[in-house]
């Protein structure tokens, strides 16, 4: 008899049988996950099952979920597996015995999430636990993460907050009145400059409020996990739920700070449009004239624009050339100005010339800046370049004259 029983016992399948007597600490298992095993007709005895109807008071009972269930046996003495049946039942065991996956389905919708089954009338949908061994190393994984996440927000917000400042600079020192009423879009682009910044400022709060929310669960963690450390092999439920939420909480706030980052970055992209992965065009100047061709002058092209991008960290005018290079049928000069940390290149069509009397030339029309009228304003640099091949033929006739008073 004892023979046959032994034989019996070895030719069950480790698929229909399985068991586990681990722990982690003296008052208990905590599992701290759960994956979907089989639909079975599970025959295990009634005697190692732990039923959730049995053990929670009916007051405090909820609709039955797959997580509702594992929340109840995962602190339950050698479980290793749940089960639910008819959509509610929940159990917990120390391991299923699959007589039969055939006859009848787990179709049942689960009484607290009609996205989900939760067994048949004659099955169980049955789930294996993860045990905590793990929770502790899994919670210094997303320490680890969450250090490169604080780096990516703090880095995108700190470009952001430069890049917004600097803006601010130039919506402040394009100080151009005198022409206001002759051109006023040489004016306008002060209201533009601050409008840009504004829009800088926000990406960077975005990456901001993602840092500061991580750093909080960061600390939040830290905490669990020191109080779970301590408590050694008297680890509760309690102090094991607060490690597990604060790692899940801590993987999400990574995960969104280093989202921010990469969308604070990426609108600052944006912002810089078709110079964005320029480089400085080499000899530019053999390609491009700079007017008013006066030494100690700068120009303001009262041209037609065609497009306008800002740009953090350059200060060479040949990024610009590069880009209008590019637009051969679009762009035959640019504007720029520029103070320390912005930098923003105004393309120009070909329209816009004007005619005088007397004259068969077109005339580019322009407001000349004095060098220490520039300088007195703070600006580290502003001009007006045009294609030499578009000048060919054409005059600059200036229009205003802005000098230091």
């Amino acid at each position: 008899m004892t023979v046959a029983l032994l034989v019996l016992v070895a030719s069950v399948s480790a698929s229909l049988l399985r068991s586990s007597t681990s722990t982690c600490g003296s008052r208990g298992v905590f599992a701290d996950g759960f994956s979907r095993t089989t639909c079975a007709d599970d025959v295990s005895p009634k005697g190692v099952r732990t039923y959730y109807a049995d053990n929670v008071r009916k007051m405090y009972q909820r609709k039955m979920t797959p997580d509702v269930c594992f929340q109840f046996c995962r602190s339950v003495e050698n479980a290793k597996f749940f089960g639910i049946s008819h959509g509610k039942d929940c159990y917990c065991t120390k391991y299923f015995h699959a007589q039969s996956t055939s006859g009848g389905e787990c179709d049942n919708i689960c009484e607290g999430d009609n996205k989900q089954k939760c067994g048949g009338l004659e099955k169980s949908s049955l789930f294996e636990m993860h045990m905590c061994a793990e929770g502790n190393s899994r919670a210094e994984g997303a320490l680890t993460a969450a250090e490169d996440g604080l780096t990516e927000a703090s880095d995108a917000a700190g470009q952001a907050k430069a890049f917004g400042q600097a803006l601010a600079d130039l919506s402040k020192r394009w100080e151009m009145t005198p022409a206001c009423s002759l051109y006023p879009a040489v004016c306008d682009l002060a209201g533009h400059f601050q409008k840009q910044g504004f829009a800088v400022n926000a990406l960077g709060r975005e990456s901001e409020g993602a840092r500061d929310d991580l750093r909080m669960a960061k600390l939040d963690l830290e905490t669990a996990k020191t109080n779970f450390e301590e408590a050694g092999d008297d680890a509760t439920q309690v102090e094991y739920d607060e490690l597990e939420k604060n790692t899940t909480n801590l993987r999400k706030q990574t995960i969104n700070a280093k989202a921010k980052a990469t969308g604070t970055l990426q609108g600052l992209k944006r912002m810089a449009g078709g110079i964005a992965k320029k480089t400085a065009l080499a000899d530019f100047t053999n390609f491009y004239t700079a007017l008013p061709q006066e030494d100690d002058h700068h120009a303001f092209c009262m041209l037609d624009r065609t497009e306008s991008f800002e740009v953090a960290n350059v200060t060479d005018p040949a990024v610009c050339a590069d880009y209008c290079q590019g637009q051969v049928s679009t762009c035959v000069g640019f504007n720029y100005q520029a103070v320390d940390g912005a930098f923003a290149c105004e393309f120009l069509k070909g329209t816009g010339t004007v005619k005088k009397e007397l004259s068969m030339s077109n005339w580019i029309p322009v407001i000349v800046v004095t060098e220490s009228k520039v300088q007195d304003l703070g600006l580290a640099g502003m001009g007006c370049y045009v294609k030499a091949t578009f000048l060919n033929g054409k005059k600059v006739s200036v229009e205003k004259k802005i000098i230091k008073q």
